[in-house]
């Protein structure tokens, strides 16, 4: 059995930090609240909100304070901290505006990549049957060669209907295709999709005006929000409308435009299936043929039932069905989930054997080479000035300064710079994102409201800074006061060895994006 309780971790970190004057009302309200959204959306995702709400719970003002004065006192050293560093960077403006700039493009890069790989990595989740979704495939064999076809005839639709308790609902479709709508002096061309009546729940479509039985006569359809405010208007509900000049159909609803990163992005209107077969004696005849892979079958999985359950089942239902011509292609069906479609859509010989899933996983590691290019540019500008600040080091450890805090001073400085570099990267990002989609073919936006994105990126300044601040912290907290103020402090032999080794590194990989660029360019330009 499940427990009921938060996540205990989170909740004893949550009752070690929090103020005891605050700790029993915001706990009461945050176990309220988890009650609350266990009940509605499940346990795993209260979890997650619940980790989400302590996290940002972690603020001054909630965490309790330390004994006597070291709050004050820990208080003043850090405003100290980031105050020198700024004094810093104003001091220098040539060094902070290379160190900067040089940070915030290899972060806006990085995240440039990242929106384009979560967007890519996030195809089709938002449907809510995204897990149980699947469409009929069949591999089919001509002469030596097995091809994985997406094509199935009309009548095997009710067949799995009919015949298996597996499948909660089973969809027939037509391809996606253009179609010219006119109304009144109005002419578009967009995309439609021929569809079976029980298409919007399968894929949780959002009425806007009018109910999920829309479709339910033959001569109706069912417009998008975007297409139809520009075909009719507002009120689009009733309107007859022209279609491939030849049918007037009336507007019986008005959908909310299916999600940019989804497989029916494009499709602007929805029209009944049966309507396909009325149009013309060519298409009647495809109501009950089993030899024409001309329609898309989708299947709603029930929630005790896993695709490799139901494979072996459907394998040979179409090679049952179809006549001589149909069985010498030795037809044999399977099930390609959704959460397949988009990234994993490449077969050969009947195997799938991948697909964009490769550059995906190539761009992010491009990205994180390039962030990591980032932090080794400003690892090395920050050590290659560590003569100058020698003596500000010696005199602090003379002070009494301890090596630990030496660090925290030059950890604050990196947090301060990847705060400002952030803030550049982010610009830049806002400014270059319409470009970027229009190159990527995409409509992404950066979610400022997303929780999600707030903590990652939090967490992405705090790695960065790490990342990027450690060796320098390392390195210059080391030195000798002593050697520093009599002026006899020298670098040995291998002090400069990491710093060579990140060169080198920076140089290898710098080249080898360049060369892969110049090849990919030459490869288009073929």
């Amino acid at each position: 059995m499940k427990s009921k309780e938060p996540p205990k971790i989170f909740l004893h970190f949550f009752r070690w930090f929090c103020h005891p004057k605050l700790r029993n009302h915001i706990e009461g309200d945050l176990m309220e609240l988890y009650g609350e959204r266990r009940e509605e959306k499940g346990k795993r995702k209260a979890d997650i909100k619940f980790i989400i709400d302590v996290l940002m719970l972690f603020r001054p003002g909630i965490i309790r304070p330390a004994e006597g004065y070291k709050t004050l006192n820990n208080y003043g050293m850090f405003k100290s901290y980031f105050k020198i560093g700024w004094r810093s960077l104003l001091r220098n403006k040539g060094y902070s505006f290379i160190n900067i700039s040089g940070l915030a493009m290899g972060m806006a890069v990085a995240m440039l990549i990242g929106l384009w790989v979560f967007d890519e990595l996030s195809f089709n989740k938002s449907f809510t049957n995204y897990s149980r979704i699947a469409k009929v495939y069949h591999n089919l064999t001509f002469g030596g060669d097995v091809i994985s076809h997406d094509g199935v005839p009309q009548p095997l639709g009710p067949e799995l209907k009919n015949n298996f308790a597996e499948f909660d609902e089973v969809v027939m479709a037509s391809e996606q295709g253009e179609h010219i709508i006119g109304y009144e002096e109005n002419k578009f061309s967009k995309t439609g999709l021929f569809v079976g009546p029980r298409f919007f729940e399968m894929f949780s479509l959002r009425m806007l005006q009018g109910t999920n039985a829309a479709l339910k006569e033959v001569h109706f359809i069912v417009l998008s929000k975007t297409f139809a405010d520009d075909l009719v208007g507002d009120n689009a509900i009733g309107k007859m409308i022209k279609f491939d000049n030849r049918d007037n159909l009336m507007v019986t609803g008005v959908f909310e435009d299916f999600p940019p990163n989804s497989q029916f992005a494009e499709v602007k209107m929805l029209l009944p299936l049966d309507y396909y077969f009325t149009m013309n004696e060519s298409t009647h005849k495809y109501l009950n043929n089993w030899e024409s892979y001309d329609f898309q079958c989708f299947v709603l999985l029930n929630d005790k039932t896993s695709f490799y359950q139901v494979e072996p089942k459907i394998k040979n239902v179409l090679f049952q069905k179809a006549s001589g011509d149909g069985k010498s292609i030795k037809p044999e069906g399977f099930l390609f989930p959704m959460e397949k479609w988009h990234l994993y859509a490449e077969f050969k010989d009947g195997k799938n054997i991948g697909g964009k899933i490769q550059f995906v996983w190539m761009f992010g590691v491009v990205g994180m080479f390039v962030l990591a290019l980032a932090c080794i540019n400003f690892m090395n500008l920050s050590t290659a000035r560590s003569e100058k600040r020698s003596k500000e080091v010696g005199i602090r450890k003379v002070m009494g300064s301890a090596r630990n805090q030496l660090m925290n001073q030059f950890l604050c400085e990196s947090l301060l710079v990847v705060l400002i570099a952030f803030l550049m990267a982010m610009a830049v990002v806002v400014l270059c994102l319409p470009w970027f989609n229009e190159l990527a073919s995409k409509k992404m936006t950066i979610p400022w409201t997303n929780s999600y994105f707030l903590l990652i990126s939090t967490a992405f300044v705090i790695m960065t800074s790490m990342l990027a601040g450690s060796y320098p912290a390392l390195y210059l907290s080391a030195f000798n006061p002593v050697k520093v103020l009599k002026g006899t402090f020298k670098t040995g032999r291998f002090v400069a060895v990491p710093r060579k080794v990140m060169v080198i590194f920076q140089f290898t990989i710098s080249t080898s994006l360049i060369i892969g660029t110049v090849v990919v360019f030459q490869q288009i330009q073929h």
